[in-house]
């Protein structure tokens, strides 16, 4: 009965009195919380949920000399704590905070949450005032978050597995050859995978040797060039009076459209020009 008492009591007028103690269930602190006969004119604010605070003797002194008929509901003013209403954050709902932002942000990793580290006095006044955002760029093994209850920010510390459909390698791909025929896909952990797992692969071959069972990320291949470091094209030089044509030896791997550098074998000198496709590259100086 008590307690059901209490509860209308708070829903009634927004606080309780208990001896020298004031509890509200808002972000301020009202005259009529500490005055029989005060109004609702807010007397200080930016109480976040679970705080609690003291309210030093001499304001009230002020107060209630510009108010001589202000009457206190406490018998005693001269030390009053005040203390705002919250629920506690608990690891259940931090757990589901994290769970979201990953279905969210990454909704093709499934997550295991294995650690929670947190502030056990974090509370919040509505669960849709909490946000949950990452600290640095960490998504997987120790990720630290940034939680706001709408008034202050905590750090949240976990240690998250994380698990992905990704493409393996089924046996030795060797530099320069084709994946797409020499990878299976698999649902496998990536917690500390290095790279990004390649999700196009037909586009795309080993840029180094891959090792049987291995997850293909950005670090072992690359596009497919037009054109291969170390293949002869038709370099030409063209100016307003003659066009020349030679031969020339790629230095790098071509794309058409990209500057790269080519060595004529006749002089042994290197230029600068420009890869338009079908073994051709135009010199763009000289």
């Amino acid at each position: 009965m008590k307690k059901v008492l209490l509860t209308l009591i708070i829903f009634l007028y927004g606080s309780i009195v208990f001896g020298s103690e004031i509890v509200i269930d808002r972000d301020c602190l009202l005259y009529s919380d500490l005055f029989v006969n005060g109004d609702n004119s807010k007397l200080t604010c930016n109480f976040a949920p679970g705080d609690e605070k003291i309210l030093q003797y001499s304001v009230l002194q002020k107060i209630l000399k510009q108010n001589p008929g202000l009457k206190p509901k406490l018998n005693s003013i001269k030390k009053i704590v005040v203390k705002r209403k919250g629920k506690l954050v608990t690891e259940e709902i931090v757990q589901q905070l994290i769970a979201n932002l990953y279905r969210k942000s990454f909704p093709d990793i499934e997550i295991s949450i294995e650690k929670i580290s947190m502030n056990k006095g974090i509370y919040f006044a509505n669960i849709n005032d909490l946000r949950l955002n990452f600290m640095n760029n960490d998504r997987l093994g120790s990720v630290y978050y940034l939680l706001s209850n709408g008034y202050k920010n905590y750090r949240i510390y976990a240690y998250v597995k994380g698990y992905k459909e990704v493409f393996v390698s089924k046996e030795r791909i060797k530099k320069n050859e084709p994946i797409s025929n020499k990878v299976v896909k698999k649902r496998v952990e990536i917690t500390r995978l290095l790279g990004e797992p390649v999700m196009d692969i037909d586009e795309y071959i080993a840029s180094r040797t891959i090792p049987t069972n291995r997850i293909v990320t950005d670090k072992y291949v690359i596009k497919k060039p037009d054109a291969f470091k170390g293949d002869y094209v038709k370099l030409i030089y063209k100016s307003a009076s003659i066009i020349a044509v030679t031969k020339g030896i790629l230095e790098q791997n071509a794309y058409i459209g990209n500057v790269v550098k080519v060595k004529n074998p006749s002089s042994g000198k290197f230029v600068i020009a420009k890869y338009v496709g079908d073994k051709r590259a135009i010199i763009l100086d000289y």
